[in-house]
């Protein structure tokens, strides 16, 4: 009856390091390296060329002016991030912006990620801080479908914009999503390769660059 015993623990532990071997033998799809890399040159598209420190004028349709500062932009790459199945890998980015406004009592913060799709993807955050308050409010634009990641605001690519005498091209506009108090900041427009170049508060009151 021993055994008997012996054998058949023998034969069950047999058959779970097969079940295992079957399990671990089980491949993903392979990356689509040709998505990615249209969704790279998409996400580099979007890097500003703002240095710190940078300092733009903003004003309003009162004339009011004040100043938007460049502070911190960083920039950094995971060589391998994410390896399939097939030996292909793909690399993580992560693109990080932040700006003081000298005025408005606000910390406006941009963040641009990349990362193989079902891996985090590529994504645009744009979001903002009522330094007095404490209140603060993120959009999340997804640059392979096009539309909102999040529920907290709506993004659209505008092929122009213009504030003042400027004209700018592609251009994310954010409108978040509720009321929060009337000189929240209801809308942002982000334009390719140039940053914030304008944001309005609750009551339509626009502060927009008057310097490129």
């Amino acid at each position: 009856m021993a055994k008997t015993i012996i054998f058949s623990l023998k034969a069950l532990g047999a058959m779970l390091i097969i079940g295992s071997g079957l399990v671990s033998c089980k491949t993903e799809p392979c990356l689509d390296t040709v998505l990615i890399q249209q969704l790279e040159q998409e996400m580099f598209s979007w890097y500003v060329n703002d240095t710190t420190h940078q300092v733009f004028l903003l004003t309003d349709r009162h004339g009011i002016g004040q100043s938007l500062i460049v502070d911190k932009p960083t920039k950094n790459k995971t060589e391998i991030q994410v390896e399939d199945d097939c030996g292909q890998t793909s690399a993580g980015y992560h693109y990080s912006l932040q700006y003081i406004t000298s005025v408005s009592p606000y910390h406006l913060m941009v963040d641009i990620n990349g990362a193989a799709p079902g891996y985090g993807g590529y994504t645009i955050e744009i979001s903002w801080m009522h330094t007095l308050k404490e209140v603060s409010r993120k959009a999340v634009f997804d640059l392979q479908t096009g539309k909102s990641a999040n529920a907290e605001a709506l993004c659209q690519v505008l092929e122009t914009f213009t504030t003042g005498e400027t004209t700018y091209h592609k251009v994310l506009e954010i409108v978040f999503d509720g009321n929060l108090f009337p000189n929240a900041i209801k809308k942002i427009w982000f334009a390719q390769k140039m940053g914030i170049i304008a944001f309005e508060d609750e009551l339509g009151n626009r502060f927009q660059r008057t310097t490129a």
